[in-house]
Parts: structure tokens; sequence; C-alpha cells
């Protein structure tokens, strides 16, 4: 017969196992998820390639994150470019983000792409637009870090961005 200890054990046994159990499918469908995500992601989407970007700045923080702005004019005016990424031996990461206003409340997100219509030009600015920079590698004000911005379809395009003080506001102040 089975003792009150064994019946406890043989309950917690089980109780672990269906957790275990219920754990790894989860983290299975998780790994799905971002592996589809990933997937979906290299999917090579039309783009312009005669991008022209601009008036680039980085507003430069060495404790937190800083921000770059700059105009992105697509020179084709047959089809829109997508941009989808940058990288910089400068930064150790650099984000797409957008500053917005809701509800009196400002906020930040991350953008998997911004578009830049055909025929048009983005200005990416404070309150909008712009790049978030983080981990910087011997930066500093003054410094003009290069920086490679990655389309849809692949192609990458690159120009010189010109290292400013927190307290800059734009690209001629």
């Amino acid at each position: 017969m089975f003792t009150f200890q064994t019946l406890s054990t043989i309950s917690l046994s089980l109780f672990a196992a269906t957790a275990v159990m219920a754990h790894n499918h989860q983290h299975e469908k998780m790994s799905h998820d971002h592996q589809h995500h990933h997937a979906s992601a290299t999917v090579s989407k039309e783009s312009a390639e005669a991008v022209e970007f601009s008036q680039c700045w980085i507003r430069f923080s060495e404790q937190g994150s800083s921000a770059l702005y700059m105009k992105a004019k697509n020179n084709d005016v047959n089809k829109p470019a997508y941009l989808v990424g940058a990288k910089s031996d400068a930064f150790e990461h650099i984000m797409l983000h957008e500053s917005y206003q809701h509800n009196g409340m400002t906020g930040m997100r991350h953008l998997n792409e911004i578009e830049v219509p055909a025929g048009k030009e983005v200005v990416f600015t404070p309150g909008s637009y712009h790049l978030m920079l983080m981990s910087p590698k011997a930066v500093k004000v003054g410094d003009n870090v290069h920086i490679t911005f990655s389309l849809s379809n692949g192609h990458e395009l690159s120009t010189q961005c010109l290292v400013k003080p927190l307290t800059a506001k734009s690209f001629g102040n």
C-alpha cells in the first residue's frame, strides 16, 4: 500500500514533469516564432537604391544612448526605399526608432523599417524618426563617424555623421 509520503513524492514528481513539459512546449513555440520572425525578415522587399543621405549628425551621450538624425532623399521617382537597419564600427548596436505623442504623453517605439517614398525626402529630427546608437567605442564630440545603412533588398549605403554634444538641437546648431 502507498504511504502518504510516497503519494506526495509521486504527486510532486508528476507536477514537476508537467511543468517542465509545459515550459519546453512554450520554449519550442517561442523558438519557432523567433525563427519564423527571422525568416520573414530576410525576405527581400523591393527597394529603390538611389538614396542620398545628408546633414547626418549624432547627438552624443557618453553614458546612455545617442541619437542619429539626417535627411534621406530617394532619388528614384518610381519606387520607395525601405531603410531597415544601420551599422557602424563606432557603436555596438543601432536601431530604428520613432518618437511620438499620444494622449499628451511622449513615447518612443522601435521600427522594423522606415519608408522613404519615391522621389521624396524623409527628415529624421528630434521628436520624430531617428536611429538609436548604443555602446559607443572611442567616440567623442567633433568626430565624423562612418555609418552604413541597410535597405530592405540588402543594398547598403554609407555616409559620414558629425558627432555633436548632447545639447545640440540640429545639424547647423
